[in-house]
């Protein structure tokens, strides 16, 4: 039997995800390193994503999804600059584009869900993925909060 849950990305530390209000140049680290903690144990299939914007700034986004925690630091706001011991850790990209959100008839905010294929994340015991989040344009947001990923899993 597959169970779907939900969780929600946080800072490396465990925090809520937090947002530089400063504007990002093109390839940056927004908000840093995140980790999503399953209490899995580690066994689970990647199934969605989405990005609530309450900024409605749209803005696209390479999501790099690692099976442990990156060699690289990269700091928020820093360009992104993975070396290739990175490489063996990283499970996949989901790519969101502008065109990917969504704003109800007066709405306040905007989504984006994608949908992961074929993103596996077998590590005994750990019950933890994490992410880059790397913009592609610019985004200058108003509140530290201003995004909110969800990622949605499949374990057994």
């Amino acid at each position: 039997m597959l169970l779907t849950l939900d969780h929600l990305l946080t800072q490396s530390d465990g925090t809520a995800f937090v947002v530089t209000l400063a504007a990002y140049t093109a390839n940056d680290s927004v908000g840093g390193l995140g980790k999503v903690v399953t209490g899995s144990g580690g066994g689970m299939l990647l199934r969605g994503v989405s990005i609530r914007d309450n900024a409605v700034q749209d803005e696209p986004y390479i999501i790099h999804i690692f099976r442990s925690e990156p060699t690289t630091t990269i700091a928020d706001a820093a360009a992104m600059a993975l070396v290739s011991a990175d490489g063996d850790l990283e499970l996949g990209q989901v790519t969101i584009a502008a065109s990917d959100y969504a704003t109800a008839n007066g709405g306040d905010y905007s989504k984006a869900y994608k949908a992961i294929t074929k993103t596996e994340v077998r590590e005994p015991s750990e019950g933890t993925f994490y992410v880059y989040l790397e913009c592609t344009a610019t985004p200058d947001y108003v509140a530290v909060d201003d995004i909110k990923i969800e990622f949605w899993y499949w374990m057994d």
